[in-house]
């Protein structure tokens, strides 16, 4: 004999509506996770970016672990993160994240992200990196240097140090005066007048336009206005 469908009856008003009990029973199970990622927006923080792939039936609360060292993907691991932030308690399908601070930009660090629901807990199986020793894409940051005239000009500029002294530049031609080659005075571009100079003309360096060089051959010297 073939079997009925068990149903369920729920009572509106006066009417009966009869519905297979399978329909009325959700089931939960464990949220899907997905790829990490990672981002440094300022050489002393990153952000640590994870993805939810499905909820399982029910906005899990979703966090992230990082430190130095990687503990794995045990729930429960037999030593725990250095740090484990909780992004968000009721995450729905996408990405979330967290700004962290990093304490040390020589280290090497590594972040899981782990999400739990009614149905159970998961940590990814993937492993975010973050190395603060890279270079970081920030225009304003003195440290990325992209060795092209343009951006090397911009950083190789007086304004760009404290204290400058003495600044001379033999890239500058406009700051060298020389006959025939024979340099008598080399400017200097910091601002403070050292202008290196020689009266006497067998101690005179040779300039070249060509390689953009002064070169100095046995006795050449040239003495600084001021000493810095």
């Amino acid at each position: 004999m073939k079997k009925k469908p068990l149903l369920f009856f729920l009572l509106f008003s006066s009417a009966y509506i009869l519905l297979p009990l399978s329909v009325l029973a959700q089931t939960i199970v464990p949220p899907g996770i997905g790829a990490l990622s990672t981002s440094q927006p300022a050489r002393g923080t990153a952000v640590l970016t994870g993805q939810l792939l499905s909820t399982g039936g029910q906005n899990p609360t979703v966090k992230i672990r990082w430190g130095d060292e990687d503990r794995g993907t045990a729930v429960n691991p037999s030593v725990a993160w250095d740090n484990e932030i909780t992004v968000s308690t009721n995450q729905s399908t996408g990405t979330f994240s967290t700004t962290i601070t990093i304490p040390n930009k020589e280290k090497i660090y590594y972040f899981r992200s782990v999400a739990e629901n009614a149905g159970g807990t998961v940590v990814s199986r993937s492993l975010g990196v973050l190395n603060p020793s890279a270079p970081v894409g920030v225009s304003t940051l003195l440290g990325r240097w992209s060795f092209d005239d343009d951006n090397f000009s911009d950083i190789l500029s007086p304004a760009n140090f404290d204290n400058l002294q003495l600044w001379l530049d033999a890239s500058d031609s406009s700051t060298i005066t020389h006959s025939s080659n024979s340099v008598t005075q080399w400017n200097d571009k910091s601002g403070n007048g050292n202008h290196a100079t020689q009266s006497t003309a067998s101690a005179r360096p040779t300039y070249s336009s060509a390689s953009q060089k002064i070169v100095f051959d046995g006795g050449d010297i040239l003495q600084v206005t001021n000493d810095p």
